[in-house]
């Protein structure tokens, strides 16, 4: 009798198929990348791999799922404690300032490729949105939290400053990569995180 596969054994193999994935793509570019160069990576062969993925788009399009639904559950794990918003944004904060560029630099490479790709691609598109609702969520709820309990402006557009979070946590990403030095990145960060706060917060 073959042994009983267990739906955490199955969820393990997707998530490293999807890590292996990750260092293809950004390595390689998607075009490039391909499921044997996935299935080496893992010294697992093609067929174990189409067993969890229809196909290389459809591993694409789970991983830029996957990463968003991640980090918001990561995050979301660690509010248990925290009582206020302000707490809350300050930790979210944090917790990108404490990534390094070198771990940063394969996550931008895969993120910004799939940006332009899904820009021409319709398929791909759709994700793409997906991927920022839910960010741009995450953070709206947080900042209408902050409002709610008096901690931040009134008047305040929570979907504006949540995309100007994103976008500004983004921007300092790219721009820190080029200059490549991990204490000018993390003081950018600490810089967004206080003039984000002089945006939303009651004086």
């Amino acid at each position: 009798m073959a042994p009983k596969v267990t739906v955490e054994y199955k969820d393990e193999k997707r998530l490293a198929i999807l890590d292996a994935a990750l260092h293809c793509f950004a390595d390689k570019g998607y075009r490039d990348t391909t499921i044997t160069d996935i299935s080496n990576y893992l010294l697992m062969s093609k067929g174990s791999i189409y067993i969890y993925f229809t196909s290389k788009e459809d591993i694409y399009k789970q991983l830029m799922e996957n990463r968003m639904e991640w980090m918001i559950t990561q995050t979301s794990s660690k509010f248990g404690e925290l009582t206020t918003a302000s707490e809350k944004l300050r930790l979210l904060v944090r917790m990108f300032t404490d990534q390094t560029l070198d771990d940063l630099k394969e996550l931008l490479s895969f993120h910004l490729e799939f940006m332009l790709i899904s820009s021409r691609q319709n398929s791909l598109k759709k994700v793409m949105h997906k991927h920022i609702e839910m960010a741009t969520k995450f953070v709206q709820d947080i900042i209408d939290e902050g409002k709610d309990s008096g901690e931040f402006r009134s008047d305040t557009d929570s979907y504006t400053a949540s995309t100007l979070f994103w976008a500004l946590r983004d921007g300092l990403v790219l721009h820190s990569l080029g200059i490549d030095v991990d204490e000018e990145y993390k003081a950018h960060m600490i810089g967004m995180e206080e003039m984000l706060f002089r945006y939303i917060a009651t004086l």
